[in-house]
């Protein structure tokens, strides 16, 4: 009896190990979408741009039309730029990596992705690393954003197919 739960144990843990690696655990979709960086764009919010302001990352203006702006000052002209100075939004100069804060769920991919349990919806929160940024930006983008990517299962491992 005690050798018959031995084999049945080391079948259980060898047939787990073998799927192991296919199986997208949070973990394993954290460590994957971590390692990916980007030139990216950042919606900020009304508070984030306010701070800017406040702690000097950027300035307010009115252009020849009597419309605001937003400007970058040299503290930041090397990391960021305005894509959209009227509205706030970002983007970045180099590429940005990202520190996952939560993976928030996972779900099988619509079936025009490709066959079930082989695609995967990745839901979760993040912050961006602002590599090549002075400190004082991480301290006015603090809010965590929602995002979903799209992960494969390819014959080496998972892969980002689609970042939405």
């Amino acid at each position: 009896m005690k050798t018959l739960k031995v084999v049945i144990g080391l079948a259980l843990l060898l047939a787990s190990a073998g799927c192991s690696s296919q199986t997208l655990t949070r973990a394993k979709a954290k460590e994957v979408i971590e390692h990916r960086a980007e030139i990216t764009t950042i919606w900020a919010t009304d508070e984030e741009l306010s701070a800017g302001v406040q702690k000097g990352l950027w300035v307010t203006a009115t252009n020849n039309w009597g419309h605001g702006n937003y400007q970058m000052t040299p503290l930041v002209n090397n990391c960021l730029r305005f894509q959209d100075e009227y509205h706030g939004t970002l983007m970045s100069n180099d590429k940005f990596g990202i520190k996952v804060v939560e993976v928030t769920g996972i779900s099988d991919a619509n079936a025009l992705y490709g066959p079930a349990g082989k695609v995967k919806v990745v839901e979760f929160t993040h912050l961006w690393n602002f590599a090549g940024c002075p400190d004082v930006v991480r301290t006015v983008i603090t809010k965590p954003r929602e995002h979903k990517a799209v992960l494969q299962l390819y014959d080496d491992g998972w892969r980002i197919r689609k970042w939405n």
